[in-house]
């Protein structure tokens, strides 16, 4: 889920899941997130779950799970009206349902709590000082647990992502020399934020850690053992009631 709104028609649509999902190395970076979200799930025993899921997009979690969830509620700014595919979607499942979504309140308060919160590569793109009610409100909403994967952007992972774009000329955010060098050596308060530029992993643990317990961080892709140097990383949280 991004702070935008726009249309995406189905050729974009189609062309958006192709340029992410479609087999190449690019799509490998992607799909990791969904595999390691379903091993979770397993692993905890939680399917079939009641799920709400921030930043959704159109829904492809449903379609990656082992089991289809019980219910699940699908939030999202409808950034490139990814909401509205998703809607078309799932028209046809009752226990699927998908909402415009643009700020922690206009998460509904369920009958009877959800057991599992999703939030993948979605918080990056907020501004900071939203995540914490986003987080809250998680909380007041989900009895059980929350996944959360983000981006790492700081250090030798850094370096190595926009080091090559820059050598390669492809399109970026524009950083300082300063702030390019103040973000290989992780000192990301110095940085400007701006969706992924200059977004702290690190301070969102810290943020997460506010409002439930925080029961592992791992690294996804490419899954080594120190969280720094992966591209992505997954965060498992469990609410304190």
């Amino acid at each position: 889920m991004k702070p935008f709104e726009g249309m995406m028609t189905n050729e974009a649509l189609a062309g958006y899941n192709q340029r992410l999902f479609s087999g190449n190395w690019r799509s490998r970076i992607h799909l990791s997130r969904f595999h390691w979200l379903a091993a979770a799930l397993r692993r905890l025993q939680l399917a079939p779950a009641r799920i709400i899921e921030l930043g959704c997009f159109d829904g492809k979690t449903i379609e990656l799970l082992d089991q289809p969830p019980a219910c699940y509620l699908g939030l999202d700014a409808n950034w490139e009206g990814g909401l509205d595919a998703g809607k078309r979607r799932f028209s046809d499942r009752p226990n699927v349902e998908m909402r415009l979504c643009r700020k922690p309140c206009d998460i509904p308060t369920p009958a009877v709590p959800f057991n599992v919160g999703i939030c993948m590569e979605t918080l990056e793109h907020l501004p900071a000082e939203i995540v914490e009610p986003y987080l809250l409100r998680l909380s007041q909403v989900v009895n059980g647990y929350l996944f959360i994967t983000v981006p790492v952007e700081r250090g030798p992972v850094f370096l190595l992502k926009h080091g090559t774009k820059r050598l390669l000329r492809m399109q970026d955010d524009r950083f300082s020399r300063r702030e390019f060098f103040d973000s290989v050596l992780g000192r990301m308060e110095r940085v400007e934020r701006r969706e992924h530029k200059g977004f702290d992993d690190r301070a969102l643990v810290r943020a997460v850690r506010q409002y439930f317990n925080v029961v592992s961080i791992a690294g996804i892709f490419p899954g080594l053992p120190i969280h720094s140097l992966n591209l992505t990383i997954g965060i498992i949280a469990k609410t304190r009631a």
